[in-house]
């Protein structure tokens, strides 16, 4: 633009230079029209000067103008912010429990002759926890063996002579009541051993019971009885627990479960150890405790893993876990050159310039975002970042 007026006013200066000469040529003979000829041209060209400075000013100003308007519109549009939901860090705290526990109890009423696992003591391989007295049924054993030994010889006997009286029978020397009354009785000798046979079983499966046992591994939480005292049938001997593995139960609120539920990866703090150690969701109650009005969750964690670098878990060792959580609905954060502020009011302003009324709750703890609430606000909605201080409308 500047340089078109200054165009248009040299072509201007051109041709009154030309109409000047052409005057001048022709009264060169007439001092006093020269004379005030030269006059005239000193104030043409006084006007030009103060014309092409106008004219320059006007056009400097109308492009610093256009650059100034430019410039505003750049700042006011130079990027968009989205609303994210305020999510405040919860920390859940828990204690370790074992993964399961089972009470092993004696099946027979007998004295007990040695307890052979302690509180705190890890089950063998042998699986050995207690032994109850077991001569009755060591005795009731060797009984049985004479019986099936006697039976073993008189069925010997009995199948002889049946073969004796199958050969008479075909000479014809004896009648067949005979030879039915032989054959019945290596029949019944059969029958005879197969009971003590199943007596054999029954009896050494009750020992067996007599010898209470666990899963290798697991370590006893508590005992119940001693060495020396009477076991009753169906008397409790000891409590384990499995420690291979723990759980975490934690009370959380829905939206802390949901958050749970999202997370790609557990990670649990140990105190007690100084430790980090990964978990899984293991189960969620379906229902919540009508007195906390929370949902219980328990997390697993393994506690052979290699993060624990040789550390022993055990039950009662306190776990954090932290999250984070929506607590409250309506709530975002948007940086603080987002919100404008006009008479004790907070405002976003959309692409199309549209401005909605939010309420500050406050700021973060680092201290880059501002937390905000709104009727009209929704998460992924986005507004301008730094939008130009003006005034809404209405106000």
């Amino acid at each position: 633009m500047y340089r078109t007026i200054q165009h248009h006013c040299l072509l201007l200066f051109h041709h009154c230079r030309k109409g000047y000469t052409s005057f001048k040529q022709t009264s060169t003979n007439h001092p006093g029209i020269a004379d005030e000829l030269e006059s005239l041209r000193v104030n043409r060209i006084h006007q030009r000067k103060t014309y092409l400075l106008r004219s320059g000013g006007l056009a400097f100003s109308i492009f610093f103008s256009v650059v100034i308007l430019s410039c505003s519109a750049f700042a006011t549009d130079t990027g968009q912010v989205t609303l994210r939901p305020y999510n405040r860090s919860v920390t859940l705290t828990g204690y370790t429990q074992p993964f399961k526990q089972i009470t092993v109890s004696s099946e027979i009423t007998g004295k007990c002759i040695s307890m052979l696992a302690d509180t705190g003591d890890r089950i063998q391989d042998n699986r050995l926890v207690a032994r109850i007295d077991s001569t009755f049924i060591e005795l009731d054993l060797t009984a049985n063996l004479l019986a099936r030994e006697e039976a073993e010889r008189q069925l010997i006997e009995e199948e002889k002579t049946l073969a004796r009286y199958m050969s008479l029978i075909a000479q014809k020397s004896t009648p067949q009541a005979r030879l039915d009354e032989v054959r019945l009785a290596a029949d019944l000798h059969r029958i005879a051993q197969k009971k003590l046979d199943n007596e054999k079983e029954r009896l050494e499966e009750k020992l067996n019971r007599h010898t209470i046992t666990a899963p290798p591994g697991w370590v006893v939480i508590e005992k119940f009885i001693d060495a020396g005292e009477l076991v009753q049938s169906g008397q409790p001997i000891a409590r384990l627990g499995d420690f291979g593995r723990l759980l975490i139960p934690l009370s959380v609120t829905f939206r802390e479960l949901q958050s749970l539920l999202r997370a790609t990866e557990l990670k649990l703090y140990l105190p007690d150890i100084e430790k980090y150690v990964p978990g899984i969701i293991y189960t969620s109650s379906p229902v919540f405790d009508p007195k906390t009005r929370k949902i219980e969750v328990k997390i697993q964690v393994d506690a052979s893993h290699s993060d624990l670098a040789g550390h022993q878990l055990r039950g009662g060792m306190r776990a954090e876990l932290v999250i984070e959580s929506q607590t409250v609905t309506q709530t975002f954060l948007v940086p603080a050159s987002a919100l404008l502020r006009r008479y004790d009011t907070h405002w976003l302003e959309k692409s199309t310039g549209d401005l909605i009324p939010v309420i500050v709750l406050g700021i973060t703890e680092d201290g880059n975002s501002t937390i905000i609430s709104g009727k009209q606000l929704e998460e992924g909605q986005r507004y301008r970042n730094s939008p130009a201080p003006t005034t809404p409308s209405g106000e």
